[in-house]
């Protein structure tokens, strides 16, 4: 078959789920395509009605369905081609088989396919798309169903059905039932869930949001899996056995076997432990959207004072350093900055953000040093009252106190921080300083907490 702009596409179950889905790609694509659906957006009175007058068929009906739709279609799909998109395969298979024995005359090509997202996925781009079956399927017909994916940057893979059944026991079913159990167990202990949900970092905040995700969905797609996937029933219970092993462990104090049972397992995750570096980046960029939610929960007015910020003035001790003082038996003085504070100030300043530092240390030379080393021109560390500093630097760079962000910690911060645009602090500030500040950053003084400012506050609201 020679698929054209002319070929007529019909897709059974096309008002709704992953049939609606499909019925919109391809439309999109600029291919005619109709549909039958059992409300009333169906566009023909009978599945057979569409069979007539389309050329490609695509089954996109619950699992449930699938056995008893193809069996309706068959007889009328001789010279055409069917596709299913069902998630689990060796039923439609078989009934393929059944089918092709029964009418010898009939020959249809036949492609099964399973799309490994829900419809919700607006962009297929790095999404993975599986071809689990062909029979009878031209050459031409396949790449024709590859290529519409990957020329949108999909991943297509090609499996026998089989075996991706048996992967479907894990990726799919294990995972469904350990997200429902959590769920379902968190639920039953009736805590308040924003306030889990504030106590989460973003390192456990995902499993919370993926919870949500698969609970609130319609539960007949899972259901449907969990029970057509013959091999399912053994992986769950590999997983009770397993947990039951694991529970007994804490309940017997065992600290020896607790680490045991974990290492047995690290030979098997060794070799893909580049993963374990994607989830930084997805925990970072996830800590970066609750931050904004935050903002915006907050109050509108703190994002619009950051996107003022033009320069940004940091307090020295215990805002860039950990405020504590280290001294040598010689007397020589050290202090401790984060390096990823200056990192991000470097970002932040070839950004176009010109940050300065003004402090009361009594030890000059140090900040002189770490001003110096990040390129800071506008340092200045002694007695001077903040604002009077400040109040010189702004008419020198031609900007206004509305324009200027701060970050300090202690009572010495307070009448500047009243003056500026932009407060934020350090976790470990005083309180009076925490009252008046925009945002209190989650990590402490020279722990890294600009750099947090940076990158999860200034950066996603500038570049927006």
């Amino acid at each position: 078959m020679n698929i054209t702009k002319s070929t007529r596409f019909g897709v059974i179950g096309g008002s709704k789920g992953m049939g609606k889905w499909i019925y919109q790609y391809i439309s999109e694509l600029g291919y005619g395509t109709q549909f039958t659906s059992l409300d009333e957006e169906t566009q023909y009175a009978s599945n057979v009605d569409l069979i007539k007058v389309s050329e490609i068929i695509i089954i996109a009906v619950p699992i449930s369905s699938m056995e008893e739709v193809l069996t309706e279609i068959y007889p009328y799909t001789h010279q055409k081609v069917i596709i299913d998109i069902c998630s689990v395969k060796h039923f439609i298979i078989k009934k393929l088989k059944e089918l092709q024995s029964t009418y010898l005359s009939i020959s249809p090509q036949y492609l099964s396919i399973h799309q490994m997202f829900g419809p919700s996925i607006t962009d297929v781009n790095g999404q993975t798309i599986l071809i689990t079956h062909q029979q009878n399927c031209e050459t031409n017909t396949l790449l024709f169903f590859k290529h519409i994916f990957e020329a949108q940057g999909a991943i297509v893979y090609e499996i026998d059905y089989e075996r991706h059944d048996k992967i479907m026991a894990i990726i799919q079913g294990l995972n469904h039932f350990n997200v429902f159990i959590s769920a379902k167990t968190l639920s039953l202990t009736f805590e308040d869930l924003e306030l889990i949900k504030k106590l989460s970092s973003p390192t456990y905040r995902i499993f919370l949001i993926f919870y949500t995700r698969y609970v609130l969905q319609s539960p007949k797609l899972y259901a449907e899996i969990q029970i057509f996937n013959p091999y399912i029933k053994e992986i769950i219970s590999l997983f009770m056995e397993e947990s039951k092993k694991f529970l007994s462990l804490i309940e017997e104090k065992n600290f020896h076997g607790f680490e045991a049972y974990i290492h047995s397992m690290q030979p098997f995750f060794e070799k893909n432990r580049e993963d374990s570096h994607v989830s930084d980046i997805l925990i970072k960029e996830l800590g970066s959207i609750l931050s904004m939610q935050k903002i915006k929960k907050t109050s509108f007015s703190i994002e619009k004072k950051i996107q003022q910020i033009k320069f940004l003035i940091l307090d020295v001790d215990a805002t860039m350093t950990d405020g504590g003082i280290y001294i040598t038996d010689e007397g020589i003085i050290f202090k401790k900055f984060h390096v990823k504070d200056g990192v991000g100030i470097k970002n932040l300043m070839e950004y176009g953000i010109e940050v300065g530092f003004i402090s009361h240390s009594h030890s000059s030379n140090i900040v002189k040093t770490r001003a110096e080393i990040l390129g800071i021109e506008r340092w200045y560390s002694g007695k001077e009252p903040k604002e009077v500093i400040l109040a010189h630097w702004l008419k020198e760079m031609n900007i206004s106190f509305e324009e200027v962000g701060m970050v300090g910690d202690d009572i010495n911060d307070i009448s500047l921080m009243e003056k500026v645009g932009f407060v934020a602090c350090p976790a470990d500030a005083i309180d009076s300083v925490k009252q008046i500040s925009d945002i209190v950053l989650s990590l402490n003084g020279g722990d890294g907490c600009i750099r947090e400012l940076i990158d999860i506050y200034i950066f996603p609201i500038h570049k927006q």
